[in-house]
């Protein structure tokens, strides 16, 4: 099986390469759950690869009391955590944690937005608890983010519909919407 965005997968060389290159950011993902005894940031603060940096998730993700933590937070604040790191969508990033696993090929595989591609939205928060568990969750989990895929997709090929694209396969890609309008315009 050939991976699709071969070019976004790197080696330990390849890093070592370009450990000082200002287009790449290295970023230590490690975190651990309490349950472990371990501590992902003492972990990065006693070794890490050169001139990484330590993405702390608590300090990234949503700080709103929710039974879920960790959830994502707004576009606006992740766009300001991460680019008080340093980071930029020009950038490839490279994310590894404690045990050495790859945890992403680049950020320009998840298409990052900012505020000014989003349309104009109000938030309101709702929350109806269940009264059949003391903590009053219900064991579907994030369903309502379900129908997001499904509606970004056909959005995508309705937006390129007039240029010949009739069928892309999800998930979506740079590399894979490029390579649809490439083949449409050549047949």
């Amino acid at each position: 099986m050939t991976y699709v965005n071969a070019g976004s997968l790197v080696d330990t060389a390849w890093v070592a390469d370009h450990l000082d290159d200002p287009n790449v950011r290295i970023l230590d993902g490690s975190y651990h759950l309490a349950a472990t005894g371990r501590n992902g940031k003492a972990e990065y603060q006693e070794a890490h690869i050169p001139g990484t940096i330590h993405f702390d998730i608590d300090a990234v993700c949503d700080p709103a009391p929710t039974p879920s933590p960790h959830m994502f937070p707004s576009a606006d604040d992740f766009s300001a955590a991460v680019g008080a790191m340093g980071i930029s969508n020009d950038q490839r990033v490279i994310v590894y944690d404690a045990d050495g696993n790859l945890q992403t090929a680049n950020f320009a595989d998840y298409g990052f937005i900012s505020a000014a591609e989003l349309p104009s939205f109000e938030l309101v928060p709702l929350e109806t608890p269940t009264p059949n568990n003391p903590l009053g969750v219900k064991g579907i989990g994030e369903s309502g983010a379900i129908g997001s895929t499904p509606a970004v997709q056909s959005a995508v090929i309705d937006a390129l519909r007039p240029l010949g694209v009739t069928h892309i396969d999800v998930p979506l890609s740079p590399e894979k919407v490029w390579s649809a309008l490439a083949a449409a315009q050549e047949s």
